[in-house]
């Protein structure tokens, strides 16, 4: 751990999150260094998905920009049983108008999995609307259930790559942490930081154990999971383990 350490925190994630937290951070005196490591484009939806989505009987959010790309047809899904994988996914869709928004406790595709209303779905049609090569395993367990299960990709990624003056202000700046919320945003700070910063001293806070087991196999050697990827379950997490041990209990 690296307690009585002052964190000195990476963000890569949408330019939205990262200023939150850079917010988020600065009320608690942590430095941060942002940039958002994946562009995200809008996928065109087909006649068909628009057929699916009127045949769907439950609709499952994998993230907030599943909501954001799909805001056009969210009056098409009222009706429906909604649930979203995580907690600041669920917030915003009943920010966008959608009251009844199932979320679970454990905030992520196990979780989700877990609840009881998911359990007997034995010849419902389910979509599932996430980003492109997103969550295939709420999918597939889904259909060991005997469910009918469509995936509705509304976006892709698209990486950025840091130019000479950013890595080299990335170096200076010496992070010493890394918040990692995907398996896309852990390829692209794998490809993008390495030669500039040390990967085996970067230690990783994962949203989820999807990413903790892949960060397991690359050269990071220091990995601490929180509980979820909102900007504040992400900031407790870095507390927890930046904080000296003699201070925890103030």
């Amino acid at each position: 751990m690296d307690s009585g350490i002052s964190p000195r925190l990476l963000l890569l994630r949408s330019e939205q999150d990262n200023a939150e937290m850079e917010m988020l951070c600065s009320e608690r005196g942590i430095k941060t260094f942002s940039f958002s490591a994946l562009k995200l484009l809008p996928k065109k939806l087909t006649q068909r998905n628009i057929q699916q989505l009127k045949e769907a009987e439950i609709i499952i959010f994998c993230s907030k920009p599943a909501v954001t790309f799909f805001q056009q047809y969210l009056n098409h899904i009222e009706q429906k049983k909604i649930f979203a994988v995580g907690k600041s996914t669920g917030r915003f869709l009943k920010g966008s108008g959608l009251e009844t928004v199932q979320i679970p406790q454990q905030q992520d595709s196990e979780g989700l999995l877990a609840l009881s209303t998911l359990q007997k779905v034995c010849g419902k049609k389910i979509l599932v609307i996430s980003g492109e090569n997103g969550l295939d395993t709420i999918q597939q367990r889904l259909v060991e259930r005997g469910a009918f299960v469509d995936k509705l990709e509304v976006y892709q990624r698209q990486k950025n790559q840091m130019d000479n003056g950013t890595l080299l202000a990335l170096k200076k700046f010496k992070p010493n942490c890394v918040l990692i919320t995907s398996v896309e945003i852990l390829e692209s700070c794998v490809k993008a930081v390495a030669g500039y910063i040390d990967l085996s001293k970067l230690h990783i806070i994962s949203a989820s154990k999807r990413i903790t087991q892949a960060a397991k196999l690359k050269t990071f050697q220091c990995i601490t999971q929180s509980e979820g990827a909102s900007n504040l379950v992400m900031l407790r997490k870095v507390l927890e383990v930046y904080t000296p041990p003699e201070n925890k209990n103030e």
